[in-house]
């Protein structure tokens, strides 16, 4: 009976230390990959010759680094853990989007419909906060969030405060004049005139910013190709990657305002992106561009 005891013993020793070394080694290659896909990217660039061609005329202090609704690549979008993330990363600003609930509270929640992210097919703007808050944001994260909810502004805002800068894109969906308002008031009781900037696709929100708010920043998301902008008052345009030429970026800047590219997530692009000289860049692979940025730096 003992030496049965002793053999079961030492099989369950064993099979524990097998389930310890697979748990161990899983963690491990994952870390590894992502370490690897990071050396990939820089080695990629410098066997192109990317890094060694970089224009060393163009300063990159002022590029901007923007992390596209928090970091939605490993958390789900505009929620507070994404925000919060980006507060762990060197990053400049976190992208956020905002909209009214049907009681008029301001929430972060891109999409209209709120279907792909919750399930339920219905929009922000027919629920109040307290029914927004019996959802839970799933996608595309199920396994990982059950319980990441639809979060305030008010609470980014205070989250953030002197921790992180918010690029704040007012979503153009319905009752926009008391949403813009709403947000103007609450960069100023929250003192963050000077901790963010406000992007549209609407040039009557802008416009309205600036009237309540000469201060503000405030940006024109152009979400189709111009050989030539509009002349708006504005501070910055925000624009699609595929539109961006060196041409555009030169008048632009001829007009003393700044360039930022949306949604950059392939390397080249990125490298591409930098080397038309644009302020800003919006990713959702905040961490890559990071490195990216830093090997460029240390090329010079």
């Amino acid at each position: 009976m003992g030496k049965i005891n002793l053999k079961s013993k030492n099989l369950l020793i064993t099979v524990l230390t097998v389930i310890i070394f697979i748990i161990f080694s899983a963690v491990f290659i994952s870390k590894s990959y992502i370490y690897q896909e990071k050396n990939y990217i820089v080695s990629r660039l410098n066997r192109e010759g990317k890094l060694q061609n970089f224009n060393s005329k163009i300063s990159l202090g002022h590029l901007k680094i923007i992390a596209h609704r928090g970091i939605s690549k490993d958390e789900p979008e505009n929620t507070i853990t994404a925000i919060r993330s980006s507060i762990k990363y060197p990053v400049d600003y976190a992208e956020i989007d905002v909209q009214l609930t049907k009681d008029g509270v301001v929430v972060l929640m891109h999409d209209r419909n709120l279907r792909r992210l919750t399930g339920i097919n219905t929009t922000v703007d027919r629920l109040t906060y307290d029914q927004l808050q019996t959802l839970r944001i799933r996608e595309p994260f199920k396994a990982h969030y059950k319980a990441e909810r639809i979060p305030t502004l008010q609470e980014v805002m205070k989250l953030t405060n002197n921790r992180r800068k918010l690029m704040i894109e007012i979503k153009d969906y319905h009752n926009t004049e008391e949403l813009t308002t709403k947000v103007v008031n609450m960069i100023e009781q929250n003192n963050f005139v000077n901790q963010c900037m406000i992007q549209s696709t609407s040039y009557s929100v802008l416009k309205q910013v600036k009237e309540e708010n000469p201060k503000i920043i405030t940006g024109y998301i152009a979400s189709r190709r111009y050989e030539r902008l509009p002349t708006v008052d504005v501070d910055f345009y925000s624009l699609n990657e595929k539109s961006v030429t060196e041409n555009l970026v030169k008048n632009i800047h001829a007009m003393n305002k700044n360039v930022y590219v949306w949604t950059v997530n392939d390397v080249i692009n990125m490298d591409k992106m930098i080397g038309l000289n644009v302020d800003g860049i919006i990713t959702d692979k905040s961490t890559i561009l990071l490195d990216i940025k830093k090997a460029k730096i240390r090329s010079i």
